[in-house]
């Protein structure tokens, strides 16, 4: 049991120097409550028990928001076309809107093992201060300017430019970016692309290190590859207003499915075949699936014969309708079904003496029939 203790001290006038020390020792724990059950005792400990503090509880991680699919197959496109090409450090992807170049969203994508440099963080980093970002450029400025004059139509294979001879060109017209870029990588290429059915061009700029090995990068075999996937990337860029377009019009599509849904539950309702029908609930829930046959069969279970017999003519009503107009738009436009594939040689034949033996055979016996009755009786 651990003691603790007070020290007094006292001087004595007449032995100055002598000091008598005196201890007494206290116990300064609390005394330690025993249980009545004898067996409860056993083993009580006269140390104070310590609880473990409590964890704080781990935060909840949130999840990143979902990634358009568009900008994913992009993403993927782009990583994909400059890791397995020789030499290429940077991509960037232009379109033609309104005789003027756009880069598309995120159409950027730059090796990361390529270091960084403070042109690169002025090309790339928008919060920079001297941030530079990729205006709209007519054909003829800057470098996709510059090589869309030069790759206009050709889906061939380009040439590759220098960019410090392009910078310094007393024909090119001063463009910031354009020194940037020429500091910052050296080579660029361009690459043409065009898509029929969406009218969407433009152009694939790959660039490469001033240093990189012109007979390696010029190669024939990486030159195909870069024009691949110019195309590959090109029909992506393509796909992208046509995808928003069939978006916009299947939410359109559900939007009028909706409203008429809620026109006709509303009709039943005035009718008095629902009563427990709310429009707003009903627009809050979004289409619940079988909400009108739940409504009629909970109704039905409820009301009486009557109300059973308006909701059965109600149903009868819309089951004619429905192949009413079913049948006559067979009527008009047919049935929409292929004839059936043509049969074979052995088929056709066996079917052509099945029926005329058949026929044969009736033939006699109502011959026979006619015959033995007189003429009275016949089959056919």
């Amino acid at each position: 049991m651990a003691l603790g203790y007070n020290a007094t001290y006292h001087q004595d006038n007449s032995k100055r120097g002598d000091v008598e020390e005196g201890i007494q020792f206290v116990n300064t724990e609390p005394p330690v409550k025993l249980s009545q059950d004898p067996n409860s005792n056993r083993g009580v400990s006269s140390q104070p028990k310590t609880t473990a503090p409590k964890a704080d509880p781990e935060p909840i991680a949130k999840k990143p928001p979902k990634k358009d699919g568009y900008l994913s197959v992009l993403s993927e496109c782009l990583s994909g076309a400059g890791q397995n090409a020789f030499g290429i450090t940077a991509i960037e992807v232009w379109t033609l809107e309104k005789n003027e170049l756009v880069r598309c969203r995120e159409g950027y994508w730059r090796d990361p093992v390529f270091p960084e440099t403070p042109t690169l963080e002025r090309l790339e980093n928008p919060d920079h201060p001297e941030y530079v970002p990729p205006a709209r450029l007519v054909p003829g400025l800057g470098v996709a300017g510059t090589l869309w004059v030069d790759v206009y139509g050709d889906t061939k294979l380009a040439k590759w430019f220098d960019l410090c001879q392009l910078s310094q060109d007393e024909d090119q017209p001063y463009n910031l970016r354009l020194n940037l870029l020429a500091e910052a990588f050296g080579l660029a290429t361009g690459m043409y692309f065009y898509n029929v059915n969406s009218n969407t061009r433009g152009i694939i700029v790959f660039y490469a290190r001033g240093t990189v090995s012109f007979e390696l990068v010029s190669s024939p075999s990486n030159l195909k590859y870069l024009r691949s996937s110019s195309d590959l990337i090109g029909a992506v860029v393509s796909w992208e207003k046509p995808r928003e377009n069939a978006i916009k019009a299947r939410q359109g599509d559900l939007a009028a499915t909706c409203r008429r849904v809620r026109s006709k539950l509303l009709a039943l309702k005035r009718i008095g075949a629902l009563h427990n029908f709310d429009a707003d609930t009903f627009e809050k829930s979004q289409r619940s699936d079988g909400a009108l046959a739940k409504a009629i069969a909970a109704h039905e279970q409820k009301s009486g014969l009557g109300k059973q017999i308006l909701g059965a003519s109600i149903r009868l009503k819309s089951y004619v309708g429905e192949k009413s107009s079913i049948t006559v738009s067979k009527m008009r436009h047919g049935g929409g079904q292929l004839p059936p594939p043509r049969l074979g040689r052995n088929q056709v034949i066996f079917a052509l003496l099945g029926c005329f033996l058949s026929l044969i055979t009736l033939s006699a016996i109502n011959e026979r029939i006619k015959y033995h009755s007189g003429d009275d009786l016949s089959i056919l």
